[in-house]
């Protein structure tokens, strides 16, 4: 089993010309930096 986390960055790492994106942060994989994620208004 795999541990998956999604840290949350502050918000003012969001980017005020995107209105669409709400959450942004950091993905690790079992302690590993795997990249990053967000949240948008769409759902996506």
């Amino acid at each position: 089993m795999h541990e998956v986390k999604l840290e949350h960055n502050d918000d003012e790492v969001l980017d005020p010309a995107d209105p669409q994106l709400v959450m942004r942060g950091s993905l690790f994989i079992d302690g590993h930096d795997a990249g990053c994620w967000e949240a948008r208004r769409d759902g996506t």
